[in-house]
């Protein structure tokens, strides 16, 4: 899966771990991670696992097709969630998703993470926050 880890209070776990409704201690970032800081929500924390979506089984479709289904599923349930438009929120959207190594360990899982762009800590759940 790509994308970030960061110090913090809470407890380290493998992304392979995470389910909708974990918050992370920091904000997602480039890159590969296998691991990230999860701490209660009514902690101050940088983002929120929202929503899941999987890839279809077959071959590893490389980095374009996986991010292009990530930014349709993800955006579709950021709104949902939310309860506003991503171009009209104060909040944004990332994702972790499978890499070529992981898919041949059988990771299909696109996990979308809601956060603050403005890098402020966020306390809660933005589940309805509609802003």
């Amino acid at each position: 899966m790509s994308d970030a880890v960061g110090p913090g209070p809470g407890t380290t776990q493998h992304v392979f771990s995470l389910t909708v409704g974990d918050c992370e201690a920091a904000a997602p970032a480039e890159g590969e991670v296998s691991e990230t800081t999860v701490l209660d929500c009514a902690e101050p924390h940088q983002g929120e696992i929202y929503a899941a979506s999987y890839l279809p089984e077959g071959e590893f479709p490389g980095d374009a097709p996986i991010e292009a289904q990530a930014e349709n599923d993800c955006s579709t349930e950021f709104e949902l969630f939310v309860g506003a438009y991503v171009a009209d929120s104060m909040y944004n959207f990332s994702w972790y998703y499978p890499t070529e190594e992981s898919w041949v360990d059988g990771d299909r899982e696109i996990l979308c993470i809601a956060y603050n762009p403005d890098g402020e800590d966020i306390i809660g759940s933005l589940e309805g926050v509609a802003k």
